[in-house]
């Protein structure tokens, strides 16, 4: 079973408290705070999963996954976009990007680590 998870969120208290919600549950944690990390990131190391915040500063969460499914050309790896947007044409935009899956916030951890093991396996 992959346990990589990278988690992209411009809030601190958001990526603090994440982190150590899949920490407890067994995931080894990395966090970075904007899309241009995260693809930093991407490029030096690799995940199981990505849990990608939409709203973002610099470079948002929808640039973010187009970047990382074209540029670094991960479309293997899962992305699950985390946001607390809730219009059906986000979802729309997220899938066509190549999303995996879209998790509203709040979250729920057990669905959320419901959904990652999910995709990790598939």
């Amino acid at each position: 079973m992959g346990n990589t998870v990278l988690v992209v969120d411009d809030n601190d208290m958001n990526r603090d408290v994440l982190s150590r919600r899949l920490q407890r549950e067994g995931y080894e944690v990395s966090t970075v705070e904007n899309g241009k990390r995260a693809l930093d990131t991407l490029t030096l190391e690799k995940y199981d999963v990505i849990l990608l915040d939409i709203m973002m500063p610099e470079m948002d969460g929808f640039e973010t996954l187009k970047k990382i499914r074209g540029e670094l050309n991960l479309k293997s790896v899962p992305v699950i976009m985390l946001t607390s947007l809730n219009e059906m044409e986000d979802v729309k935009k997220c899938i066509n990007l190549g999303a995996n899956d879209y998790v509203l916030k709040p979250y729920n951890i057990e669905d959320l680590k419901s959904r990652i093991q999910k995709h990790i396996v598939s």
